[in-house]
């Protein structure tokens, strides 16, 4: 395989990955735009009207939670999660470029490799809580929703932090110029962290 396709390969994934991005930022703004709603109803329900609808309160948590767990892919994706970036401080101060790149690419492997790991041990701990709440049947008290759907979604999140750390890997594997942790980037441009 010559450079040219090995790039346009690597540019593809980074493209599909953009894709499933926006897909997970339109249900969340989606997912927003219903919490707001939510919110306002209980509150003119309850101060203007003086008589609440109990399942806007409950809704407008759930829809919270679920919304941080489908966002958590998407801050993969686009490097906005908090970061102790000591790392990536300690790479940008090293003096040849060369060093500063096998570092920065060394960095980024390990640190999406602790990622995956990480979230596929929260995808277990979770589906064993799932089967344990589905067999108890239980439901929210004011939507009478089953608790086990709330903790399906949180799964759903996880798989997608997998997903967007394992193309982040990949990237990070194929292509050895490409650099993933953007402080780094900076530095090797001359920027400062």
């Amino acid at each position: 395989m010559n450079n040219s396709n090995h790039i346009k390969w690597v540019d593809s994934l980074i493209n599909f990955e953009k894709r499933i991005t926006k897909v997970e930022k339109f249900i969340c703004t989606i997912w927003y735009a219903l919490i707001i709603v939510m919110l306002v109803l209980q509150v003119v329900t309850r101060f203007i009207l003086r008589n609440s609808i109990p399942w806007t309160d409950e809704s407008a948590r759930y829809l919270w939670a679920t919304l941080c767990f489908i966002g958590c892919g998407a801050a993969i994706s686009e490097d906005a999660h908090i970061e102790i970036n000591i790392i990536g401080s300690l790479i940008a101060g090293m003096e040849s470029d060369k060093k500063k790149l096998a570092a920065a690419r060394l960095s980024d492997i390990f640190r999406y490799i602790i990622v995956i790991l990480m979230a596929i041990f929260l995808v277990v701990i979770n589906w064993k809580y799932m089967l344990t709440m589905k067999k108890t049947g239980m439901v929210s008290s004011a939507l009478a929703f089953p608790v086990w759907g709330l903790y399906l979604i949180i799964i759903i999140g996880f798989i997608g932090v997998i997903l967007h750390g394992l193309f982040k890997l990949v990237v990070a594997l194929a292509d050895h110029r490409r650099i993933l942790d953007p402080n780094i980037e900076d530095s090797l441009k001359g920027g400062e962290i």
